[in-house]
């Protein structure tokens, strides 16, 4: 096949319309994503500023080619925005109003005039902006921890740096005397970027969702559903990494049982009881220095551990959880209040310690506070876990 410019122009519009599909039917399955929508417009955008080009290239018609020109200019603000919205990150309405103002002006401008420097200008300007803007989403926000950033990051890099030179070279080079060869050269080499920009795109972007999902997946696995703690397959899973670390740190471990919980369910119901939990997680997550890991192991049985602190921050800490929960009451739907009170066995000291010892130690001291009249906390004593 020859690798001709209108061949080049219907690969890229076939690219476009396949990619517009696809998203189009993601988001209609996950409409939640709102980062399909974004991606769909750029992609719709996309391919209707294509056939206009390809329209005014075959037919030698300069209307439809600004017409072309114009429409670049939301497709890769709804590349951005998509972009964006995959890092849970927004970017401004007001940036695409303002853009296509300028935009359509410079493509009157260039249609009077005759000539398409205006809107050739404008457009590697904005390819330049928003490929910028996009590698750095990729390269410092949460983006960056996925795999498939790269495939964004090669097809950014790549769509900026020849546009950075095409500018450049606009720029530096009287319009009017620049070759026909030479444009013919520049409109191919942009037309194979084009494609491999959309492909790496449209690709990864599903890459992205399906790695993101899995990802997902594996956090909630590792969650309990109705306080959103860690349940305890991630704590032993955390504790024993810790425990198993060549260097020993000093942490602090505590173990929370609620007083008479059993109680709270018989009287007032299982909708209250969790209530009851899921504020108590809030509390234990405000009160923790961190960083800290905070679990549920089980029913009314929770768990912290904190790392940077000392053994007087660790009794401190403690006694202030449960002095605060004493005092705190959890407002129910009915307009009824509920008192609780914690036993807490708390431990300090380096990250050295047997797994089954340690933990057994701290039960320990957990049962000690039950059985001295609960609503206490008894440090673990060092020599017990270990």
């Amino acid at each position: 096949m020859i690798l001709n410019i209108p061949t080049l122009f219907a690969v890229n519009v076939l690219c476009s319309v396949i990619f517009f599909i696809a998203t189009l039917i993601a988001g209609y399955v996950e409409p939640k994503r709102s980062f399909w929508r974004s991606w769909t417009f750029c992609f719709g955008f996309g391919t209707v500023s294509l056939i206009f080009s390809t329209v005014g290239f075959a037919y030698s018609q300069f209307a439809a080619l600004q017409i072309g020109n114009f429409l670049l200019f939301p497709t890769f603000y709804f590349y951005v925005e998509g972009m964006a919205r995959l890092a849970n990150k927004s970017v401004s309405r007001s940036f695409l109003y303002i853009g296509t103002l300028l935009a359509a002006g410079a493509a009157f401008y260039s249609f009077t005039e005759q000539q398409s420097q205006y809107t050739d200008t404008l457009n590697q300007i904005t390819v330049v902006v928003s490929c910028t803007y996009c590698i750095r989403l990729l390269l410092t926000s949460p983006l960056h921890e996925q795999t498939s950033r790269y495939g964004f990051l090669f097809s950014a890099v790549l769509h900026s740096s020849i546009s950075a030179f095409h500018l450049i070279y606009i720029l530096f080079s009287p319009w009017n005397e620049i070759e026909d060869g030479i444009h013919a050269g520049i409109l191919t080499t942009h037309l194979l970027v084009g494609i491999i920009f959309t492909v790496l795109n449209g690709t990864f972007l599903f890459a992205f969702v399906h790695e993101q999902t899995a990802r997902e997946n594996r956090e909630e696995a590792l969650r309990d559903p109705l306080t959103n703690a860690f349940n305890r397959r991630a704590f032993d899973q955390f504790l024993k990494l810790l425990l198993a670390r060549k260097d020993p740190e000093p942490f602090a471990l505590f173990q929370f049982d609620l007083d008479h919980f059993k109680s709270v369910n018989d009287k007032y119901g299982h909708p209250a009881g969790d209530q009851v939990l899921i504020e108590f997680v809030r509390l234990l997550k405000s009160m923790t220095p961190k960083p800290r890991f905070v679990a549920r192991l089980g029913g009314e049985e929770f768990a912290v551990i904190a790392s940077n602190t000392t053994r007087e921050q660790t009794e401190h800490t403690a006694e202030r959880i449960r002095q605060s929960l004493q005092d705190m009451s959890v407002e129910l739907g009915t307009g009824q209040k509920i008192n609780v009170t914690t036993s807490i066995g708390a431990y300090f000291g380096l990250s050295n310690r047997p797994y089954t010892e340690l933990l057994s130690a701290v039960d320990q001291s957990l049962y000690a506070a039950k059985k001295s009249g609960r609503n206490q906390t008894v440090m673990t004593d060092c020599s017990q876990a270990g």
